[in-house]
This record gives structure tokens, sequence and C-alpha cells, in this order.
């Protein structure tokens, strides 16, 4: 089954703001004399897509595993053997590498109570933490947080 991850306004507004900058940035650099001005676009113009193809689209329950559905790269795939649990996710969370805020908020975060997690969210309310017993915990923001959650039980593997 799939689960959108649908944008909340933060996220849709800081998109848009920081894709008219770019595009004014872009437009600069096309029309003005600036030296170099062409590996500059060529370079913010990667960045863009980049961060457009590795923002989370959605979340996928198929077999033993979960997928976070991405727009154009690759899944990443999670299995569900390596998840102990599922809980409400951390309100407040710091960004060390990815992008935040841009097409969603990924990458690798910290937050207290969590330590280092992989997030991939796309609204600031609503975050869920997968524990696991190896790899980083990781915070997900699916748009149907209760079925989410319910299917993901059912599917973890009971304790002896």
């Amino acid at each position: 089954m799939v689960y959108p991850m649908t944008l909340d306004s933060t996220n849709r507004g800081v998109t848009a703001v920081v894709g008219i900058a770019l595009v004014g940035v872009l437009s600069t650099l096309a029309f003005g004399p600036v030296p170099g001005r062409w590996g500059i676009a060529g370079l913010i113009g990667a960045i863009l897509l980049l961060a457009f193809a590795f923002s989370p689209r959605g979340l996928e329950l198929e077999g033993d595993e979960i997928r976070v559905l991405r727009r154009f790269a690759p899944a990443a795939h999670i299995p569900l053997s390596t998840v102990r649990g599922i809980e409400p996710g951390p309100r407040t969370t710091v960004r060390l590498l990815g992008v935040g805020g841009f097409f969603g908020t990924y990458g690798l975060c910290i937050a207290k109570g969590v330590g280092l997690f992989n997030g991939y969210s796309t609204r600031r309310e609503g975050r869920l933490l997968l524990t696991r017993t190896q790899g980083l915990p990781i915070v997900v923001t699916p748009d149907d947080l209760e079925g989410f959650t319910n299917e993901v039980r059912a599917r973890l593997p009971r304790a002896a």
C-alpha cells in the first residue's frame, strides 16, 4: 500500500520562495555580464534538480520492507526486520546534512531524545519515528498517520 506524503504550507512556502529566488538568480546570470555565468547557472540548476529528485513523495509497504518513494531518485529501502517499533516522532529537529524545507526536509538530522536519524519529512507536524535494531532511526510524515502506523505494527516481526 502507498501512503502519500504531501507538503504542508510551510514547506510549500519555502519551496516557492527559494524557487523564485533561484529563477531570479538564473535570469540575472543569463542576461547579465557575469564572468563564469554559465558554470554558476549549471551548478544552481544541478542543485535544484537533485533537491527535487531526492525529495520524498510517499511511503510504500510492500512485502518485508518500507520504501521511501522519491520524485525521481531510487527509493530508500527499510527492511521491516530492522524496525523495532513506531511511535510519535520528535517535534523539534535540527538538520545536519540534507535539504530543509525545499521540496520537504530530508537527510541526516538530530533531535533531543532520539540522537542522529534519517529524516524524510514533508510536514512539520505528524512525524513518526521508526526505531530500529540496526541502522539509524528514521522519521517520516505520511498523510495517513493512523493507517501507516497500524500497517507497520501489523507487519512487524513478533517477539518470541
